[in-house]
């Protein structure tokens, strides 16, 4: 836009103004040399286009005083027609009153002495003067718009700098300090702050403040559902206060503050937050300051969210870099490969569902002629199961040390982990010993899935004998069970990531789809049957990751 034709056509309009105003001083000091004539002393006029009387109703003011012919009015008859002068103080010096109309309506409003009268004597000077003043009124209203517009110019600006800070940087206080900053620029203010909701503590945490006394809202407890703070969070809703010493709602914080205006931060429709002003002065927060004040809380509030998804994506990544260290050490813990026991061929396999996962498996020799195997579930996903499979693990260990019988490590591995499980979780637990020379396998099973033990003749036995979980009740007293396991025998342990794993209509794998699985495959390397398997439940689910850990070993 071409603004050079606009100041041209301003510039004259104030020249003409200024040339009329010389006239009228020429014709005042001309008159006053006049010997014998008592003239009156200077005018008192005042413009209140800019003083606080404006703010009395400046809509009802535009349409009670506009007349369609301008002239002077006496103070006294001017109330009685226009009820929004009756704030005007009565006095001698404030006499006549005269409008300032400009194209848009009346912008304010000129006040004379009574000695006034001496020049409306003079029709061709009264006339001037009306020209005059209602010029003046003309180059006021051009005045304000320029103004305006160069606001608006101004306020476009910050509003796009603050956007370039926001995209440029994610740290949330730089982004709200440059918006706290920017808006003295437009909205003149003594202290000013923006504070966010503790939601676990349920109180008001500042931010960015200026012109507080620091130390004080430090330790002040700005509690979300109480004072004028308060207030504006559960409404929702700003809330311009004119004299705080008449709103029972303001808490002082500033001795000297007068007037406040608070400005939700909304997220929606939830409130995160206030931005509030406060000025040393009375009735200081126009409707204007108002709602460029609720378009930077906007602008605060996309700092705020982008700083919250920022540090939420950094927390992530803390997250998952922590996730896959202990990943690898829960992996560590499991066996690399099968222990080679004469006479047996053995394969297994675990999948945390996550990063880590709360199934424990372990193969290990426990002599020359014997082979042991132990397959646990630990309630729950995720971290807090790995740390208790952890425990499960370094406890199991520890019981190894010493040469007890299945059932008596069982016992005391309830009683353990009992002892440092928190409540509401337990393990499912599976143990047993394989005899090379007897083929004997002698297990204890403490609440897990039974294991299956397939014969050559495809009959199946269920591993059953045991006790509760561990880890719900102390000194629980187990059993234990011997079987043989013939040439041709297939031992199965498994974990519920095999057979609770459902498909699209809901149904699960079941112990029995297992079952004909094995049967279907009989013969196979444990190894291959171990792979085709793990392909058989994936394609049942068809998920590319598996909603639950999964442990499988098979033994023959």
């Amino acid at each position: 836009m071409n603004i050079r034709p606009v100041l041209k056509k301003l510039f004259r309009v104030v020249l003409t103004a200024f040339l009329y105003l010389l006239f009228f001083l020429f014709c005042y000091y001309l008159l006053k040399i006049i010997p014998g004539i008592r003239h009156p002393a200077p005018a008192v006029f005042i413009s209140l286009v800019v003083s606080q009387l404006i703010s009395l109703a400046s809509e009802k003011m535009q349409t009670d005083i506009s007349k369609p012919q301008i002239d002077f009015l006496e103070l006294h008859k001017a109330k009685i027609e226009q009820p929004a002068l009756a704030v005007i103080p009565e006095t001698d010096e404030l006499y006549y009153f005269f409008p300032l109309q400009s194209y848009q309506g009346s912008i304010g409003f000129l006040l004379f002495d009574r000695k006034f009268a001496y020049y409306l004597h003079f029709r061709s000077l009264k006339k001037q003067l009306v020209h005059i003043f209602n010029k003046t009124a003309d180059v006021l209203e051009n005045d304000l718009l320029y103004s305006e517009v160069k606001r608006k110019s101004l306020q476009n600006h910050l509003l796009l700098e603050i956007g370039r800070k926001i995209s440029a940087t994610l740290h949330l206080n730089e982004v709200l300090e440059t918006i706290v900053d920017s808006m003295k620029q437009l909205v003149s203010y003594d202290a000013a702050g923006i504070f966010l909701i503790d939601r676990e503590q349920n109180v008001l945490r500042r931010q960015v403040t200026r012109g507080y006394d620091e130390n004080l809202l430090d330790k002040l407890l700005l509690k979300v559902d109480q004072g004028s703070y308060g207030w504006v969070i559960q409404n929702k809703k700003m809330r311009v206060t004119n004299d705080v010493q008449k709103d029972e709602l303001y808490y002082q914080v500033r001795s000297s503050t007068r007037s406040q205006v608070t400005i939700p931060l909304l997220n929606g429709s939830q409130a995160i937050g206030v931005m509030a002003l406060e000025s040393d002065r009375l009735n200081h927060f126009t409707p204007m300051d108002v709602e460029l004040l609720e378009t930077f809380a906007s602008q605060a509030v996309v700092a705020i969210e982008n700083a919250q998804l920022y540090e939420e994506s950094l927390q992530k990544k803390r997250l998952e870099s922590e996730l896959i260290v202990a990943s690898k050490v829960q992996k560590a813990l499991m066996p690399e490969r099968p222990p080679c026991l004469p006479g047996f061929k053995t394969s297994f396999l675990t999948i945390p569902s996550r990063y880590v996962g709360g199934d424990f498996f372990d193969i290990f020799r426990t002599g020359e002629s014997e082979l042991g195997i132990a397959i646990g579930d630990v309630s729950g996903k995720g971290a807090p199961a790995s740390i208790l499979m952890a425990v499960l693990y370094a406890g199991f260990k520890s019981l190894l040390k010493e040469i007890y019988p299945v059932v008596e490590v069982v016992a005391r591995l309830n009683n353990l982990m009992t002892e440092t499980t928190a409540q509401g979780y337990y393990v499912t637990f599976f143990f047993g010993v394989i005899n090379k020379e007897t083929r004997q396998f002698t297990s204890t099973n403490a609440g897990h899935n039974p294991p299956i033990l397939l014969h050559k003749d495809l009959s199946v036995k269920r591993l059953t004998s045991g006790g509760i979980v561990l880890g719900f009740l102390a000194d629980q007293e187990y059993h234990q069970e011997e079987v043989t396991l013939e040439s041709g025998d297939y031992l199965v342990l498994f974990t519920d990531g095999v057979t609770e794993v459902k498909n699209s209509l809901g149904e699960e794998f079941g112990d029995e789809r297992l079952i004909d699985f094995l049967r279907k495959h009989y013969g196979e390397k444990p190894t291959k049957l171990r792979t085709l398997l793990l392909q058989e439940v994936r394609n049942f689910c068809a998920q590319k990751d598996l909603p639950d850990d999964l442990t499988l070993a098979i033994v023959c």
